[in-house]
């Protein structure tokens, strides 16, 4: 894996894990009834930051 790829995704995954942190957050201060009602952008932010961890381990696989 070369030096710009590692970097590229150790980035993306403190992305992620901050993105997570933020929605376990938000779901602890709003109670079990966001839950049930949480806006969808949570999961589309966490689904886009594992589609560029993978693209990131993809492309740097060795050729």
């Amino acid at each position: 894996m070369s030096s710009k790829a590692r970097k590229a995704s150790s980035i993306a995954l403190k992305l992620l894990i901050v993105s997570a942190l933020g929605i376990l957050l938000y779901y602890l201060v709003e109670g079990s009834s966001a839950i049930l009602s949480a806006p969808p952008i949570f999961a589309a932010i966490t689904i886009s930051l594992l589609t560029i961890l993978i693209t990131l381990g993809i492309l740097s696989l060795p050729s």
